[in-house]
Parts: C-alpha cells; structure tokens; sequence
C-alpha cells in the first residue's frame, strides 16, 4: 500500500494518507485535511533525507518550519504510529 503526502490549501497542513492502489498523477483524489477537514487538499511529492555523519542543518535542508522538520526526520514506522495517532484517537 502506498503512503502519499498531501497539502492543505486551506490550513497549510501537510499529512500522509495511505491508499490501497497506486494513484497516477490524472486520478482526482482529494482526502480531506484532517486538521481543518477541507476537501481542497493537493498532492505533493514526498521528501526524504539522507543523514551522514552530521545531521543535516534545518536551514540547509529547507526546511518549511519545526513540525516540517520533525516529519521529515521521523523514520517510517513513526510515521505509521503517527497516522494511527490522527485517526484512532484514544477516547478519554
């Protein structure tokens, strides 16, 4: 199952979503925004980090701002804990 990242246009959030099949760039899949729940969510293209020796600098990396920061550096299992997180949240 593939994991696409999306952006809000309206709140500016940027979120994962998984998908049962593989979406080409024509399919008009829009996943509401699960912060605002606005419809008016694009596709982008997912970002990764190669780490060496030295972690890389926010500013080098460009970084959008701390929670871009902390996504890109979380490894995928986080990010499946994550999402779990945003969508089963534990009723109290």
């Amino acid at each position: 199952m593939p994991i696409y990242e999306y952006r809000c246009s309206a709140c500016g959030r940027r979120f994962t979503e998984f998908s049962r099949k593989v979406l080409s760039r024509e399919d008009d899949v829009h996943p509401p925004c699960p912060s605002c729940l606005s419809a008016e969510t694009v596709r982008t293209v997912g970002s990764f980090i190669i780490q060496g020796p030295k972690a890389a600098d926010p500013k080098e990396a460009g970084y959008l701002n701390a929670q871009h920061e902390r996504e890109m550096q979380m490894t995928p299992r986080e990010h499946i804990e994550e999402f779990r997180k945003m969508t089963n949240p534990d009723p109290d």
